[in-house]
């Protein structure tokens, strides 16, 4: 999925051992803790939601900032493009929306066989859907990495900071 974005800031550093390469294999090199260049890129959003204000909170017009991989150097001001793999955002989508829907629906039937009562097995699913979230919560701390997208090429040469 591709994005097109003005570079904030490029004083930005990420360590080698939190990101994978854009083309899904690790980085082999022997120093993980060397800094990768990074930056900071300003990005405005199109009408993916449907142009549902409520639903996204980044209707056009509106910004978001996300850090990206700078391997090409790309300088304050400069329009650039990011990218990440349309299977990593549809996994991470995947991972935040299905599998808590699908836990609270196991924990109501769990719930639900338990104690036959149905309000207990509302109740037994929505605690495990916390508890779901939870566990999202601390596994992104751990895969984040597989997430971050790359600055693939500069559009326009800019001085806008």
């Amino acid at each position: 999925m591709q994005q097109t974005g003005i570079v904030k800031d490029t004083r930005c550093a990420i360590k080698r051992a939190d990101v994978k390469a854009y083309n899904s294999t690790d980085l082999s090199h022997p120093n993980t803790d060397e800094k990768l260049s990074a930056a900071e890129v300003e990005i405005t959003r199109s009408s993916s939601c449907g142009e549902n204000c409520a639903s996204c909170g980044l209707c056009p017009g509106r910004t978001a900032k996300v850090y990206a991989i700078n391997d090409i150097n790309a300088e304050i001001g400069d329009t650039v493009i990011i990218d990440m793999a349309d299977g990593k955002v549809l996994g991470a989508a995947f991972l935040v929306y299905i599998v808590p829907l699908i836990i609270l629906i196991i924990g109501y039937f769990a719930g639900y066989a338990v104690f036959n009562s149905e309000a207990l097995g509302i109740i037994i699913g929505f605690l495990f859907m916390a508890v779901a979230f939870i566990v999202i919560i601390r596994v992104d701390r751990k895969i984040r990495r597989k997430y971050t997208p790359h600055i693939v090429s500069i559009v326009n040469k800019g001085t806008e900071i």
